[in-house]
């Protein structure tokens, strides 16, 4: 396998995802919509887990391994999908958000993979035929592919050169300029960009309203 989809994710703990929805509707109705959230991810990219390509799970935290195994692979059986042999597990290394994607880029090229994608958890509407489309952008002349976020960062960065992880240096996660940061880095260093279509991330009360989300999902 030359392809690898690290996907990340987190242990659902009340307090610790959807904080800031949380805030509003409570903890553990946050913590039971980020599981809800990560299951219509896992549904979305089915199709992706038959295929010839290597999943990464990249999970926070290392305590919560045996947990956040158990759930994943649950998930996936509930898709009737047996074979997880292409299904790999690596807990996250870094302090921030830039740290954590470096080292995983980092990891993987090394290991010999030529094309490294990385997405998150936060986009419910991500879908396998993005995917696709992202590992072809970056099959040709183009380094680097994102998946844009309306507001203002990305829910998807990939990679065919491991040189082109420069673009996390110095970026200020959480803002508004996350993608403007790095297609600026991108430019400096004449690396070649594909970028995908814009989605939603669901990260407040706001985003939660835009979706087609309903409380019922996860709460009935």
């Amino acid at each position: 396998m030359t392809d690898i989809l690290v996907i990340f994710i987190k242990w659902p703990e009340p307090g610790m995802v959807k904080t800031r929805i949380g805030q509003v509707l409570g903890h553990n109705k946050a913590a039971n919509l980020y599981r809800y959230m990560v299951s219509r991810v896992i549904e979305n990219l089915s199709p992706l887990l038959t295929k010839d390509m290597k999943i990464c799970w990249y999970f926070d935290s290392v305590s919560k391994t045996r947990e956040v195994k158990n759930w994943i692979k649950t998930e996936i059986f509930a898709l009737n999908i047996y074979d997880l042999s292409n299904q790999i597990f690596c807990h996250q290394v870094g302090r921030d958000l830039g740290e954590k994607l470096q080292f995983v880029f980092d990891k993987y090229f090394s290991e010999g993979f030529n094309r490294v994608l990385a997405i998150g958890s936060d986009c419910i509407t991500i879908s396998d035929k993005i995917i696709l489309e992202a590992f072809e952008s970056i099959g040709g002349r183009n380094e680097l592919v994102f998946g844009p976020c309306s507001d203002g960062g990305y829910y998807l960065v990939g990679m065919n050169d491991f040189r082109a992880s420069l673009i996390f240096d110095g970026v200020a996660w959480s803002t508004d300029r996350v993608l403007e940061t790095s297609l600026v880095i991108a430019q400096k260093n004449q690396l070649g960009v594909t970028l995908l279509e814009e989605l939603n991330d669901l990260d407040t009360l706001q985003d939660l309203e835009k979706s087609s989300i309903n409380l019922c999902d996860f709460e009935c």
